[in-house]
């Protein structure tokens, strides 16, 4: 199977790393066809376009000639099976598809997350309506552009079934995982305190339930238990003030690590934090966090929902605790500060289910299956 990995994604993103180097790890030859339109502060560049920068002359001007680029650079290409348009592609599809009527192959479109969704979450329609109705059309009318679509759980698949009336039999599951070449069990250097290290590492996000975190370290500020919260986000300098409030002495913040760094923090944790809020985003998936912690062999605890049951087994591959909860986040890390041995159980158990299903090559395995499932029915309609 050949595979052309198509449009202005965001080349070291997990999500289309993972999936380009797990399809490559099950024979498939994938070639990327790919231009940058975001520039180095990707998340930045985003938010001005999304508050009405995409108005502007210059950017209008700067995406024509990315997608000349990208158009030139597939004509280029030599043969291929199958176009997938990576996260986030939901323009990018556009494209695409009308790329692949001069091939005669089938656009996959990896919608992984709903850009309206994200949109809705952090506030942006209300400072900007006109664009958060554009990206409401664009989004709709690009999912049903594309042959095949690909999201990670059942529950987002049920937000666009509901969004945008797009059918679940077009979408096919592949999960988040984590690079097992970068996260995988390592030796603690962090001498022993006698207190338990606590690790959140990630977004500073609301959907992310920062607060219930600093929340819990209130409780537990006269425990043998310690925080550091590793990262930065538009709830940063909130959650640091209110963290300053408290007068909180057992939380560290640390400010964005580079990924390569990130398996180091880790590993001088003894419990890792996924999610606590109750937004949309934040229930209708399993966060990246959460699969990292898990390669690691630490014992992850995170907030409770349907999506992570049904992936996820309560008590085994993780502990859930109740959403927007501080008081149930600081009971079960207490109980966890007081039983080592659960600690490592959990950890032995989390690191057994994430080989099982959820390395490079397992997710590689999933999308190649899918993939051939997706081209056999497109050769059959033809």
């Amino acid at each position: 199977m050949r595979v052309c990995y198509f449009g202005t994604y965001k080349q070291e993103y997990a999500r289309n790393h993972i999936l380009i180097d797990g399809l490559r790890a099950q024979g498939v030859q994938v070639t990327e066809c790919h231009m940058n339109l975001w520039g180095h502060d990707d998340t930045a560049s985003k938010v001005v376009v999304a508050l009405g920068g995409w108005r502007s002359p210059r950017f209008l001007a700067h995406a024509v000639r990315v997608y000349a680029g990208l158009a030139r650079r597939y004509r280029d290409m030599g043969p291929h099976d199958v176009i997938v348009v990576g996260y986030a592609g939901q323009i990018d599809v556009y494209l695409a598809r009308w790329l692949a009527r001069w091939t005669g192959v089938p656009v996959v479109l990896d919608v992984f997350m709903s850009i309206y969704l994200i949109m809705i979450e952090r506030g942006l329609d209300r400072r900007s309506p006109a664009t958060a109705r554009l990206v409401f059309w664009l989004e709709r009318t690009g999912c049903k552009l594309a042959d095949a679509l690909l999201l990670d759980t059942p529950a987002y698949v049920d937000f666009f079934y509901r969004t945008y009336g797009l059918s679940p039999s077009r979408f096919f599951l592949i999960p988040t995982g984590a690079d097992d070449r970068l996260f995988y069990p390592r030796p603690r250097t962090r001498p022993d305190d006698g207190r338990l290290h606590v690790i959140y590492v990630g977004g500073f996000l609301r959907a992310h339930g920062l607060r219930t975190i600093i929340e819990a370290a209130v409780q537990l500020r006269d425990t043998p238990i310690c925080f550091e919260l590793v990262g930065d986000g538009p709830e940063r300098a909130a959650t640091m003030a209110l963290a300053a409030q408290y007068g909180l002495s057992n939380v560290a913040f640390t400010g964005w690590v580079d990924r390569q760094r990130v398996p180091e923090r880790l590993a001088q944790a003894d419990v890792v934090l996924g999610v606590f809020g109750k937004t949309e985003q934040s229930l209708c998936t399993i966060h990246n966090k959460i699969y990292e912690g898990m390669a690691m062999g630490l014992p992850v605890v995170t907030g409770d929902s349907p999506t992570v049951r049904a992936e996820l087994r309560d008590g085994e591959d993780l502990i859930l605790v109740p959403r927007e909860d501080p008081a149930a986040l600081a009971a079960a890390l207490l109980e966890l500060q007081a039983d080592p041995d659960r600690r490592l159980r959990l950890g032995a158990t989390a690191y057994h289910t994430y080989r099982e299903r959820y390395t490079i090559a397992a997710i590689g395995a999933l999308a190649k299956a899918h993939l051939q499932h997706i081209l056999t029915g497109f050769r059959l309609r033809g």
